[in-house]
């Protein structure tokens, strides 16, 4: 199972089936799609996923989810944007089975103070070794 969210992801999902995976959910070729849109998406998804629904039961109570929501501009359109594919393939599968009630549990590395790298690699070109370690 892959879930690519991004606007005009539906490329990238197919490169997934590709590589055989049998599940991926993404957004359509022509579409841009609001942020809004793409985390209801996303909670509606998982939550139903992990509470035991089949994957086409998560992706349709996702879509309905967005279709509903009030803070989306044009709700029911952004819902369509999405897309299970392979199209012509069963999605009836539960990929959670019984999981234990409790809180999330995040295991996450914790995000660093800075996207620069810690180091600076000695291939570095255009640079003096000890303008590096200023």
């Amino acid at each position: 199972f892959v879930f690519v969210s991004a606007c005009h992801s539906a490329q990238g999902g197919e490169a997934f089936i590709s590589a055989g995976v049998p599940h991926v959910v993404a957004v359509r070729r022509e579409a841009a799609l609001q942020d809004k849109a793409a985390f209801a998406f996303a909670d509606a998804f998982y939550f139903a996923l992990f509470n035991g629904r089949t994957v086409q039961a998560a992706f349709d109570i996702a879509k309905q989810g967005v279709s509903n929501d009030p803070s989306i501009l044009h709700a029911e359109n952004e819902s369509g944007k999405f897309e299970l594919l392979p199209r012509d393939a069963d999605h009836n599968i539960v990929l959670f089975q019984d999981c234990p009630d409790g809180p999330l549990l995040d295991c996450s590395a914790p995000v660093g103070i800075s996207n620069l790298p810690a180091f600076f690699p000695l291939q570095f070109l255009g640079r003096q070794a000890e303008w590096q370690q200023l």
